[in-house]
């Protein structure tokens, strides 16, 4: 087998990233975008490229990982409402769909114990680091790590009494429907 380089790489298997990212990515407008970041990381490692014996495997752990980035970023970096408003007066059904899960999930947050509530609104939804969380909270790191799975555990559970959730075959959410009775 010759040596794979990040030009080779590109060439072989831009398609089949492309295809993954587009099955993880709602936003058709990023695709494009997080397959270049995924170059330009193959590309700062291409030493590790040439040495990995499974090289499609090791692409689709660097494609995800700038997935989640993205993902993040996208948090972080949310445009203004006004700005949402001007460029789609409309909601497409993904947005619309994630906006009632929005509105769920914040209820069903608010329906945890305190201790679960702050340490999973701490370190999914604000960012931060379970260690930052021990400290900040006079936790060890084995506690805050503890309740932190623990308020993920409830917040599933919640979740999964409250809606009606469809996935596809490569398990992505297609339908969401809130049952709001339950969710109280």
């Amino acid at each position: 087998m010759a040596m794979l380089t990040p030009e080779t790489a590109y060439r072989d298997f831009r398609h089949k990233l492309h295809r993954y990212i587009a099955s993880r990515n709602a936003n058709p407008q990023d695709i494009e975008d997080i397959l270049q970041d995924v170059f330009v990381r193959v590309s700062r490692n291409a030493d590790s490229l040439e040495k990995v014996s499974k090289p499609l495997a090791w692409l689709f752990t660097v494609t995800n990982s700038a997935i989640i980035d993205h993902a993040r970023k996208r948090q972080k970096n949310p445009l203004s409402k006004a700005h949402d408003i001007e460029l789609a007066p409309q909601l497409s059904s993904t947005e619309h769909l994630e906006k009632e899960f929005g509105n769920c999930l914040s209820s069903l947050l608010e329906n945890l114990p305190e201790k679960y509530r702050n340490a999973v609104r701490f370190v999914d939804m604000q960012d931060g680091r379970q260690t930052e969380f021990a400290r900040k909270n006079n936790l060890s790191i084995p506690a805050a790590k503890s309740r932190v799975q623990r308020g993920r555990r409830l917040l599933k559970t919640a979740i999964l009494d409250c809606c009606h959730i469809e996935r596809d075959n490569l398990q992505n959410v297609t339908g969401l429907q809130c049952r709001r009775d339950a969710c109280r």
